[in-house]
C-alpha cells in the first residue's frame, strides 16, 4: 500500500505504473486490476501491451479487467488478455470463478446503469483471488 500512498493514487498513466512496478515487484505481485473503462489511458494501455515484458510480475499475476463499450480497450491489449486466458471465456460468472481459483483474467464489464455493481464485482474478485492465495499458502489442518 505505501507505493500507493506515495503516488497519492493508483496509476493512472504508463509512467506511474513503471514506478508502482519497481516497489512492488520485488515483494510478488498477486492481482492487478485494469481499468480501461475510463477516459484517456487508451494509449498508455496499448503500449502496455507491446512492452509487457519488462514487467513480469504484473504479466504473470491474475488481471482483473474492467471494460466499457463507452470507452473502447485498445486492440492489442484485449488481444493480450484473451492470449492470457487462453480457452477461458475471460468475462462472465465463471471467469471470475476461474480468475479466482486458477489466476486466470477476466473482465467486468462496467455499463451507465451498473458502475457500482461492476467495482463491487472487481473488488469482490480481487479480494477472493487474494483469499484463495493466503489459504494455498497455509499449511493444511490435519483432518
Amino acid at each position: 500500500m505505501r507505493p500507493y500512498e506515495r503516488l497519492g493514487r493508483v496509476p493512472g498513466v504508463l509512467g506511474d505504473f513503471a514506478k508502482i512496478y519497481a516497489e512492488l515487484a520485488p515483494g510478488g505481485i498477486p492481482v492487478t486490476l485494469f481499468n480501461t473503462a475510463c477516459p484517456g489511458p487508451g494509449n498508455d494501455y496499448g503500449r502496455l501491451a507491446e512492452i509487457i515484458g519488462e514487467f513480469p510480475a504484473v504479466y504473470e499475476s491474475t488481471w482483473v479487467v474492467t471494460t466499457s463499450l463507452r470507452e473502447p480497450m485498445p486492440e492489442g491489449f484485449r488481444a493480450l488478455v484473451e492470449r492470457r486466458a487462453g480457452a477461458a471465456n475471460p468475462a462472465g460468472a465463471a471467469a471470475r470463478r476461474l480468475a479466482v481459483s486458477t489466476g486466470s483474467p477476466c473482465y467486468v464489464p462496467i455499463g451507465d446503469s451498473i458502475v457500482i455493481r461492476a467495482v463491487g464485482e472487481a473488488g469482490a474478485v480481487v479480494l477472493d483471488r487474494l483469499k484463495f492465495l493466503r489459504k494455498l499458502g497455509q499449511p493444511q489442518k490435519p483432518g
